[in-house]
């Protein structure tokens, strides 16, 4: 007779690549193969790659692949795994060893989601991630442009979104905001600065009603919450093709209302003409419209 040799399959054990990383968790997979043989045990394991002590874990089964959800990790750490197995009445076979890192604790710079004349809306998501247990404090920083301190308030980490509202602002002034957190053991971790300007009122020439030596001129001074110390219009000289001539009337705007008619009388007929609204904010900032043009 004819002699056949054969070699039985080892089982195998192989370390797979982690998914869903975050700042104090992952999930490692790998492979514990072992045929028709009997299996005494499989996992995987991990450690922090600077320590000799590796952790089990509880791992679900999917075929010969292992997942294992892990939690409690520290942010910015290297972490090592290797899944095992092992056949009744054998030694265990550990997989190649492969490593990892934890995201890192960030500070994201915030957004400005509304802001008007004298307001701001400011929103910041939280960079710990799933970390919130390692922050000492958070925070979001604002001062005004120039200024060198920094108005603080000190927010809660737990939170995905913070929402923080300032009032009591400078119209048509430029602030400064950033977030902060700090790690404990570890320096403050600061954003970058994101920088916005709040509202200036607004003045928009809306039409005009002309007649042979008058006009009514319609307008809007649109302040938000600011107060206008001054609003009036000028009327000047035009010609056909849009170039402003000579100043030839001014009225004041004496209504308070957004919305406003003034009459202009002594003018010319068939003349060209065009009109800006002028308005002061509270900081004493003059604004103008767009000129609006039309003949007499």
């Amino acid at each position: 007779t004819e002699s056949i040799d054969f070699t039985t399959r080892n089982v195998e054990a192989q370390a797979l690549d982690v998914i869903d990383i975050r700042q104090a968790s992952a999930t490692l997979r790998g492979l514990a193969i072992g045929g028709d043989a009997k299996v005494a045990a499989r996992g995987l394991q991990y450690r922090a790659t600077s320590g000799t002590r590796w952790s089990n874990t509880t791992v679900t089964i999917k075929g010969d692949t292992l997942l294992a959800n892990i939690s409690n990790l520290k942010p910015s750490t290297e972490y090592s795994y290797r899944s095992f197995i092992q056949a009744e009445g054998a030694d265990t076979i550990f997989s190649n060893t492969m490593i990892f890192y934890t995201e890192a604790i960030r500070a994201l710079r915030p957004t400005v989601i509304n802001k008007t004349q004298h307001t701001a809306t400011i929103s910041c998501e939280s960079g710990a991630g799933d970390a919130s247990a390692y922050i000492y404090t958070s925070g979001i920083q604002f001062r005004k442009q120039g200024d060198t301190e920094w108005d603080d308030t000190e927010t809660n980490p737990d939170l995905p979104i913070v929402t923080l509202k300032k009032e009591n602002l400078d119209v048509a002034s430029f602030y400064e905001v950033r977030s902060y957190m700090q790690p404990a053991g570890s320096d403050i971790i600061y954003s970058d600065i994101l920088t916005f300007q709040t509202k200036d009122i607004e003045a928009v020439a809306d039409s005009v009603k002309a007649y042979q030596h008058n006009a009514v001129l319609y307008g809007r001074v649109m302040a938000g919450d600011d107060t206008v110390t001054e609003r009036k219009v000028e009327v000047y000289q035009s010609s056909w093709y849009g170039t402003i001539g000579a100043l030839v009337s001014t009225a004041d705007i004496t209504t308070s209302d957004e919305k406003f008619a003034v009459v202009i009388d002594r003018l010319q007929p068939s003349m060209y003409y065009t009109y800006i609204i002028k308005a002061k904010n509270s900081l004493g900032k003059e604004i103008k419209s767009k000129a609006y043009s039309s003949d007499g």
